[in-house]
């Protein structure tokens, strides 16, 4: 074999080239072992459900296949949240439910015999009355059905179920009620979000536990079984692929606002008395305004100047304010808002999926949520439900078809997106024309 002459000139460069390769590898590898270590001390942070204080009273409860009601509903036949003072539902004064009041509710400000329960659930009751009542006749009583058709899975868009808790603590429990649901879909085929709200009044079958077959709001369903019953029944019904949930309550939603240092929002002249009265000082006025974490969940939580239909827009409002605070933070302030923010969530993502998330974060950072609501304009009626509590009656095969179409736009037809269908969509940045005129079109005015 002719050996290589190579002079000693090139030889010293190839051996600088060398070095600088095996330097650099080197660094490449430092940086992964940090940023592994970066990540692994920011999963330490997050809460999952086995940190979940657990307030059940197996006494009251042993006839109760989910355990999360918090009261003994054996008898009822209502549900949680039942209005009716004379049988054993959440309201109840009944002396079943006082055995509940003795386990440890210490660290919890929420207590579900509170009368303001049944205030707020006559509230949701009477609005849902007075928007059915104008519906024409055919829409009225109506039973829905789970669409027959196959759940759409897509390894490329990731849907993360929001759920808002009303725990006044920073412990999150199994004594909570299910405040809000939100769907945020992440799209990695053009790094597009997208925000679904589901109006929580909407009635769904309760898919398992003593109360099978039944409908209620669905906002009742975290009651019946957690976080993991609400993910199936938004699966259910609407046939989208939802395996993983962020949890927050009204505690941790305040202090992660005040976190990122507070979200900016535009506010109508009565929305700013609201809150003004609501934090019970002046602060805010018509316009844009910088609001801290409690005038943040005073926005959030406001549906007493108009209606739920605009407090759902309100709190994806917020989440979207949130992402705009957070794309003008430096490396190192963002390192600090993680720190304060981790800690305030609880989810069921593993750490891998956590960590693939952290890693997608600036790809996203700066972009804006497309939006819209479930049910869709023109797609309910209404409906009795458990303790007779009203529902909306969702026509859940048109309703599944919109948010599929909604959330993989990539991999189906936007058929949906019609106005006779109304889809509800607000203010998006619309990847076609054609589908931006069908988006302004049909915008929700409830």
């Amino acid at each position: 074999m002719k050996k290589l002459n190579i002079s000693p000139k090139k030889r010293k460069a190839l051996k600088i080239i060398l070095i600088t390769l095996i330097s650099l590898l080197l660094v490449v590898l430092l940086l992964a072992v940090s940023a592994f270590a970066y990540y692994k001390s920011k999963l330490k942070l997050i809460q999952h459900p086995e940190d979940i204080v657990d307030y059940t009273d197996d006494a009251n409860n042993a006839n109760d296949a989910n355990g999360a009601n918090g009261a003994n509903d054996a008898t009822d036949g209502n549900g949680p949240g039942s209005d009716d003072k004379d049988n054993n539902g959440e309201g109840s004064n009944n002396n079943n439910n006082e055995n509940n009041k003795n386990n440890d509710l210490d660290n919890m400000e929420i207590d579900i015999d509170d009368p303001e329960v049944d205030d707020v659930i006559k509230e949701i009751n009477d609005e849902i009355e007075e928007i059915i009542k104008d519906l024409p006749e055919e829409q009225k009583d109506s039973k829905p059905e789970l669409p027959e058709i196959e759940k759409l899975e897509d390894n490329k868009v990731y849907n993360i179920l929001l759920i808002g808790t009303d725990e006044r603590s920073k412990k999150f429990n199994t004594n909570a009620r299910g405040d809000s649901c939100m769907l945020l879909s992440l799209n990695t085929y053009d790094y597009s979000m997208r925000l679904v709200s589901f109006e929580r009044g909407m009635g769904v079958p309760i898919l398992e536990g003593k109360y099978k077959g039944s409908y209620d709001w669905l906002t009742h369903t975290f009651r019946y079984g957690g976080a993991d019953l609400m993910m199936r029944t938004v699966r259910e019904c609407f046939k989208v692929d939802v395996n993983y949930y962020v949890r927050v309550n009204f505690a941790t939603f305040k202090d992660g606002i005040n976190a990122i240092g507070g979200v900016d929002i535009n506010l109508t002249a009565a929305e700013a008395n609201y809150i003004n009265n609501d934090v019970k000082y002046d602060g805010v006025s018509k316009g844009w305004n910088h609001l801290n974490g409690e005038q943040a969940l005073s926005y959030a939580r406001c549906r007493h100047i108009d209606s739920d239909w605009h407090r759902i827009e309100r709190q994806r409002n917020v989440v979207q304010a949130a992402m705009n605070q957070m794309k003008g933070l430096n490396v190192f302030e963002l390192n600090d808002a993680l720190n304060e923010l981790l800690p305030l969530v609880l989810t069921n993502m593993p750490d891998s999926m956590i960590t693939k998330l952290l890693l997608l974060v600036p790809k996203f950072q700066g972009k804006t949520a497309q939006q819209m609501t479930i049910p869709a304009k023109g797609t309910y009626g209404g409906m009795k439900g458990l303790g007779g509590r009203s529902l909306f009656s969702v026509d859940f095969k048109k309703n599944a078809q919109i948010l599929r179409d909604f959330l993989y736009p990539k991999t189906k037809s936007n058929t949906a997106f019609d106005a006779a269908n109304g889809t509800g969509v607000i203010g998006a940045v619309a990847p076609s024309p054609a589908l931006w005129e069908a988006y302004k079109r049909a915008l929700r005015k409830p």
